[in-house]
């Protein structure tokens, strides 16, 4: 099963744009062109899902284009999610998590 990620979306989206960007795991840790980076991110919802999986599926199911060229595919997803990203303009802020760690 393939699993599709806007983070990993958007790292590819910003590789093919020449914008710079630094990445570790799921976690954005610097862009190169933020408000650019943010106009992409906000294009992954409202891509043509359908069409895209439906191109997918005939490349792996040849018997989509002809055998079974009159059925159709209904796509489902077993999970989805949101997420809220946060940004901060001057760095992780470490004290308040050193902190509390020290107390717990």
């Amino acid at each position: 099963m393939r699993e599709w990620t806007s983070h990993e979306w958007l790292a590819r989206k910003l590789a093919q744009h020449d914008v710079r960007y630094t990445k570790q795991d799921n976690a954005f840790l610097w862009i190169e062109d933020f408000p650019r980076a943010q106009r992409f991110a906000d294009r992954f919802v409202s891509l043509p899902w359908v069409a895209l999986l439906d191109r997918y599926a005939r490349r792996v199911n040849p018997l989509l284009r002809d055998v079974l060229s009159t059925m159709q595919y209904y796509w489902v997803t077993p999970q989805s999610e949101y997420a809220t990203d946060l940004v901060f303009k001057s760095g992780w802020p470490t004290a308040p998590c050193a902190s509390r760690r020290a107390t717990s």
